[in-house]
């Protein structure tokens, strides 16, 4: 079976011979050129949409695969000489030809999609974090386990108009092109918003009346963390959230804890409450931030749950952010075989004085 390339140039694509031996045979005889060589003859039934006799030393002929009015390539079968086909083996071919060409063409527009879907959920997600002296930060993303979906979790580090940054987690609900767009419109809404100067709950405000306007059932939770030098080598946080789960704070010590006070998810209510929680890190102390693709983890009827992410990020204190990061996402995706159920996201904040 030989199909065709982006620029529709004919490639093998396999092929077996009833003596295995005889396939560098087989593949010797497609590499060659010519008017009357085998492979002029598979162009010809590419072009022509219909069948073409491959002629010596063959008794065979080439079959186009066609499938949504598109060529895609052709199906060959082939015999010596002394032994003919007839019509009842020339229409099964063709009948193969037209369920392979189905299967080809399901797989290209399966393909296609994986590679949209990777294309624009990477648009929504920073290249890099900023290195910033004293503040690591660390990030790990791991799409739904169906990559032709889109998901809703995204992580975004955004430098303030005051010199202070600000760390942001959201989910979108839903999965597709229109979680994307409304993950799109989140992201680059509170951008807007803070580097004009507005105050984190005057901005969460106005991203709500965004997504209450807009309609479509669509929500958002976020997590918004305001980062700025304290007093000596502390760290000041200013945690909003807005229906997201609590952070996991893990101090330099190994003690690890839940902060921050809940909120309303944006999109759902006229108005909203976010209440603000002032979180001081000192050297060494870590911010765990998460979406819910990772306490939602599943084995089974067993949840990964929040309980077990903190009790995991415990044993991690005095460890970079990228290696704490890193190690969650292990003990995350290593506590079940199955594949995600939905995005996993995690960003690491970490007090680093000598970075």
């Amino acid at each position: 079976m030989h199909t065709t390339d982006e620029w529709g140039r004919l490639q093998l694509a396999a092929a077996t011979h009833a003596d295995e031996s005889a396939l560098p045979q087989v593949h010797a005889m497609f590499q060659e050129n010519g008017p009357d060589a085998p492979i002029t003859r598979l162009r010809e039934a590419s072009r022509s949409g219909s069948q073409v006799p491959l002629g010596p030393p063959l008794e065979g002929f080439a079959v186009p695969l066609v499938a949504r009015g598109q060529r895609l390539g052709t199906l060959s079968v082939g015999r010596h000489q002394r032994h003919r086909h007839d019509a009842e083996e020339i229409a099964i071919l063709e009948d193969v030809a037209r369920r392979a060409a189905l299967a080809v063409d399901n797989a290209r527009i399966h393909d296609e999609r994986r590679r949209v879907a990777h294309t624009l959920q990477q648009s929504l997600l920073p290249p890099v974090l900023p290195v910033v002296k004293g503040i690591g930060f660390a990030a790990e993303y791991v799409p739904t386990g169906d990559a032709a979906e889109v998901g809703g979790d995204f992580y975004d580090v955004v430098p303030l108009p005051d010199e202070r940054w600000l760390v942001v987690v959201g989910d979108v609900s839903g999965k597709g092109v229109q979680a994307a767009a409304v993950t799109g419109l989140v992201r680059d809404v509170i951008r807007v918003l803070v580097r004009d100067g507005k105050p984190l709950p005057e901005a969460l405000g106005r991203l709500n009346d965004t997504l209450v306007e807009r309609g479509g059932g669509r929500y958002c939770t976020l997590a918004l963390a305001a980062i700025g030098r304290g007093g000596g080598d502390k760290l000041d946080v200013s945690l909003h959230l807005a229906g997201h789960d609590r952070p996991v704070l893990v101090r330099a010590d190994g003690r690890a804890s839940f902060v921050g006070t809940g909120g309303t998810a944006l999109g759902l209510l006229d108005s909203i409450a976010t209440p603000v929680a002032t979180v001081p890190l000192g050297p060494g102390d870590a911010l765990v931030f998460y979406t819910d693709g990772v306490t939602e983890r599943r084995r089974g009827r067993e949840l990964f749950g929040p309980e077990r992410l903190r009790d995991t990020a415990a044993p991690l204190a005095g460890y970079s952010a990228d290696i704490v990061a890193a190690r969650l996402r292990t003990a995350t995706m290593g506590f079940s075989a199955e594949d995600p159920r939905d995005d996993i996201a995690i960003l690491v904040l970490r007090n680093e004085p000598d970075a």
